[in-house]
């Protein structure tokens, strides 16, 4: 190995390999800096020759398009072509080529599948129905239809790589509903109790 592996940081001066991986810090011969020098053992061990590559496919299977000599594991559901592992990209259920992806995301209309992050309206509007449950007749006029406005947009909203499930926001809908209905019933009551004392 050779002695120029290790060099001081102060004055930039090669230190043996002896100095490395000692019990205690080391001094530099020429600028006296003291330091400890740490390498991994493998930096020490003598490479070895690798063999040959063969051949990773052969007249009976299909290669890659881009990497020939590797064998094709899917193949693009856009334009067909055959994808190694390396060049496959599985979204959504399918497989594409980076060529397709890439005209896939200019697509405004299917570019919006494949966005990478995702709000969860559902969760804001549960956060939301709490001091409309707690606080109520005072504050459930202006969150319940709040609530009820971003469970509805978590219904609709798209569900994502990974997948949602839609029973949160499903809740929160009927719940809200259930709870304006209430809030119009006893409005509508109140009225009526008033106008009748007249």
């Amino acid at each position: 190995m050779a002695h120029d592996v290790l060099i001081c940081e102060r004055c930039h001066t090669f230190l043996p390999l002896s100095a490395a991986n000692r019990n205690g810090p080391v001094s530099c011969d020429r600028c006296s800096a003291v330091m400890t020098v740490d390498i991994f053992p493998a930096a020490f061990r003598a490479t070895e020759n690798g063999s040959d590559g063969s051949v990773l496919i052969d007249s009976e299977n299909a290669g890659c398009y881009i990497h020939e000599e590797r064998p094709a594991v899917a193949s693009c559901g856009s334009c067909g072509k055959f994808l190694c592992s390396l060049c496959d990209v599985a979204l959504l259920d399918d497989h594409y080529c980076t060529n397709c992806l890439e005209a896939l995301q200019a697509d405004p209309g299917k570019g919006a599948q494949l966005r990478s992050e995702y709000r969860r309206w559902e969760v804001l509007a549960a956060w939301l129905s709490l001091p409309a449950l707690l606080f109520m007749p005072f504050l459930f006029v202006f969150f319940s239809p709040a609530a009820l406005v971003l469970a509805v947009m978590g219904w609709h909203a798209p569900r994502g790589p990974v997948g949602r499930p839609r029973l949160l926001a499903g809740l929160l809908i009927v719940a809200h509903l259930l709870l304006i209905g209430l809030m119009i019933a006893f409005f509508i009551v109140g009225i009526l109790s008033v106008l009748g004392e007249l």
